[in-house]
C-alpha cells in the first residue's frame, strides 16, 4: 500500500516573504509619520528614532482629536460614560436594519447580540479614556493623546490632566448623580486583569492596581475612593446583580467588585489622599 501523501502545510512563509514584510511595514510606518510631521512642519526633519518621530508626527493630530472631544463634553461638562452607555446597541453593531435582522434570524446566538453589543460599548469607552487619558511617552507601542498639551510642543501631559479632572469632576462624581459611582464601577470591571497578563497565580480575570489605574492618576482615584468609598459601597449593594461585559469576560458586581474595593484601599493607602491633586 501506497503510503499517504503528507498534508502540504500553508502556515509557513518564504523568509524573503516575512523579512520584506517587515520592511514593507516599517517603511509604510515612517511614511505615516513623515507626512504628519510635515503636515504640522514642513520644515521638521523626517529620520531618526522611531520614538522621536511617533512624539512629532502625533502631536498635532493628538491636539486635534482632544479639541473634538473637549468642545463636545468637557466644556459642557456631558458625561462621556453616560453618553456611551445611553447609545443604541445599533450604533455599536451598524445599522438598526442589520442589528434587528440578526436578532430575528439567530435569537440563539452565542454570545447574544445584546452582549456582543455591550462588549464593543465596553471596548469603546476603555479605549477613548485610555489614549485621552494616558500621559505615556511612546515606548514601541504609540504614544497616549494624554502625553501633549492641548496647545504648543512642550508636551507636558496637560491632555491627562484636563481629562482626569474632567473624569473625577463630572463623570465619576456622585454629587452631581449618584449613578455616577456606577460608572467609576464599572470602568474599573473593564479592565481587570488574568494571570498571564499580571505575571500572577489566581484564576480568571480579577482586579490589580494597573488595571484600575489603566489610563487614570492613581492620585486622582486615590482622592476619589477616600472621599466617596461609603456611598459608592452602599450603593454598589443595591446593584449588586449589574453586570459588565467585555470581549474577553463577564464581571459582576456581586462576585468581582470585593477584589476592586481591596485594590482601591491600597491604592488610597499608598497615596497617602491629603497629597493629591485632586479636588472637589
Amino acid at each position: 500500500m501506497a503510503p499517504r501523501p503528507r498534508p502540504r502545510r500553508f502556515n509557513r512563509l518564504p523568509s524573503g516573504f516575512i523579512r520584506f514584510a517587515r520592511s514593507q511595514h516599517r517603511n509604510a510606518i515612517s511614511n505615516n509619520l513623515g507626512a504628519l510631521i510635515l503636515n504640522e512642519d514642513p520644515n521638521a526633519k523626517t529620520d531618526g528614532p522611531v520614538n522621536d518621530l511617533a512624539t512629532q508626527g502625533m502631536r498635532r493630530l493628538s491636539q486635534e482629536v482632544f479639541k473634538h472631544f473637549e468642545k463636545t463634553y468637557i466644556e459642557p461638562k456631558r458625561n462621556f460614560f453616560e453618553a456611551a452607555t445611553n447609545t443604541p446597541d445599533s450604533e455599536y453593531l451598524g445599522s438598526e436594519e442589520l442589528s434587528n435582522h440578526i436578532k430575528q434570524n439567530f435569537p440563539q446566538q452565542s454570545p447574544s447580540i445584546s452582549d456582543l453589543a455591550a462588549a464593543a460599548r465596553s471596548k469603546v469607552i476603555v479605549f477613548v479614556i485610555y489614549q485621552l487619558s494616558n500621559p505615556y511617552p511612546p515606548a514601541g507601542s504609540g504614544v497616549g493623546c494624554g502625553f501633549y498639551d492641548a496647545s504648543g510642543i512642550s508636551d507636558g501631559g496637560g491632555i491627562a490632566k484636563i481629562m482626569n479632572k474632567y473624569i473625577f469632576d463630572v463623570c465619576f462624581n456622585p454629587a452631581i448623580k449618584g449613578n455616577n459611582v456606577l460608572y467609576f464601577l464599572d470602568y474599573c470591571l473593564m479592565n481587570l486583569s488574568n494571570s498571564f497578563l499580571s505575571g500572577g497565580d489566581e484564576a480568571g480575570y480579577f482586579a490589580t492596581k494597573e488595571g484600575i489605574t489603566r489610563g487614570l492618576d492613581s492620585s486622582f482615584v486615590s482622592k476619589y475612593w477616600l472621599l466617596h468609598s461609603g456611598f459608592i459601597k452602599k450603593f454598589s449593594k443595591e446593584n449588586r446583580d449589574r453586570v459588565v461585559i467585555t470581549s474577553s469576560y463577564k464581571a459582576t458586581y456581586l462576585s468581582h467588585l470585593p477584589k476592586v474595593f481591596e485594590v482601591l484601599d491600597e491604592i488610597s493607602n499608598a497615596h497617602n489622599a491629603p497629597e493629591s491633586n485632586y479636588s472637589q
